[in-house]
């Protein structure tokens, strides 16, 4: 498994719902859980990098996009993630960008 690159980030680790709740019939609630593991939604921003780092992580994306990657998140936790689309990219100005990807997955 690769490892996203550690270029400096900050990460937003926000957990998603697992369950479906639903109601039967008969007027009683029922749930049926996704998910074995707690799931996340995870957001990394490398903001103000140089344009050799902005293209590492496209290329790390272009080379992983459907495969689960290892991401050591600013939490301190390891997780097994997966992108869900192409990181976005803010140009600041000719030198600097702010490069967002988000991702869903688990703790290892």
């Amino acid at each position: 498994m690769a490892a996203y690159p550690s270029i400096g980030m900050r990460t937003v680790v926000s957990p998603v719902a697992s369950m479906i709740v639903d109601t039967a019939v008969s007027g009683a609630v029922r749930g049926i859980d996704l998910s074995a593991e707690d799931v996340f939604e995870i957001e990394v921003i490398h903001p103000f990098i140089s344009a050799t780092d902005r293209n590492t992580i496209i290329s790390f994306y272009t080379t992983n996009k459907a495969l689960i990657v290892a991401l050591d998140a600013a939490d301190g936790n390891i997780y097994d993630v997966m992108f869900k689309a192409r990181p976005t990219v803010e140009v600041v100005n000719a030198t600097w960008f702010t490069v967002t990807a988000n991702m869903v997955g688990n703790i290892q």
